[in-house]
């Protein structure tokens, strides 16, 4: 099937290998993403999608590898250099503070912006209207959906070029699922590049442009998410019991 091409990419990884110290978890893994594309990670538990993630942030040691955003090498850059470039990262935990306000938290989401940190945060209630009833409660109080909006919110705040999500609809109910997928589309149409690990497959190959299936931290299946749907192969995966 034919994929991006990394010329075109936003954002582009290419032959990672990491790990945390025993013995690489991702190997090999090549990923393109294009300006307004979203990819999707698949694959079963232990896969080492969570783990790609990272050592794309430099969060986790990389072996081997080389990392591109914009068509600049930073396979070498450190985590807030990164950040600083257009890289965002959303965690599935420890994504939001808890005991500050909704406004707190996209704030604290804009510490690296020189200026017009306010006024950010404002584009992003109008972009989330979840959040803007509840902008001056605490996270705390908000249900599993709004926070992991308010962590994609808070994500965006710099204006990153590329935005990673590690699994952004855990535990929610299907309705708020469909709430967090539509945000991560209107995300995706304003020029971000967006790489996703989902475990829902059906709903993530709904939406997403391009998925990449990986097991045991090798690359077993890519192609354009509607060629996908109903794919024998990824079926197996789930069902077969592989990783």
């Amino acid at each position: 099937m034919t994929l991006m091409n990394p010329a075109t990419s936003l954002l582009s990884v290419e032959g990672v290998f990491a790990g945390y110290g025993g013995g690489d978890i991702v190997k090999n893994v090549t990923i393109n993403i294009a300006e307004r594309e979203i990819a999707v990670l698949l694959g079963p538990n232990g896969a080492g999608k969570s783990t790609l993630l990272k050592a794309i942030m430099r969060l986790v040691p990389r072996r081997a590898g080389r990392v591109e955003v914009r068509g600049a090498d930073v396979s070498q850059w450190a985590t807030e250099r990164l950040i600083a470039h257009g890289v965002a990262y959303v965690p599935q935990l420890r994504n939001v503070f808890p005991a500050l306000t909704v406004l707190e938290n996209l704030e604290m989401g804009g510490y690296s912006m020189r200026s017009g940190v306010r006024e950010r945060a404002d584009e992003m209630l109008e972009l989330f209207p979840n959040l803007r009833a509840a902008s001056r409660r605490a996270a705390s109080t908000l249900s599993g959906g709004e926070r992991n909006l308010l962590a994609l919110a808070r994500g965006l705040m710099p204006g990153p070029a590329a935005l990673l999500v590690d699994e952004p609809t855990a535990g929610l109910s299907p309705q708020y699922e469909e709430v967090v997928w539509s945000q991560l589309e209107l995300i995706r149409n304003t020029g971000v590049a967006i790489l996703v690990v989902e475990q829902n497959v059906a709903t993530a190959l709904e939406h997403a442009d391009t998925a990449y299936v990986l097991v045991l931290g090798e690359t077993r299946l890519t192609g354009r998410a509607e060629d996908l749907k109903g794919d024998d192969t990824l079926t197996s995966l789930y069902i077969g019991g592989e990783g």
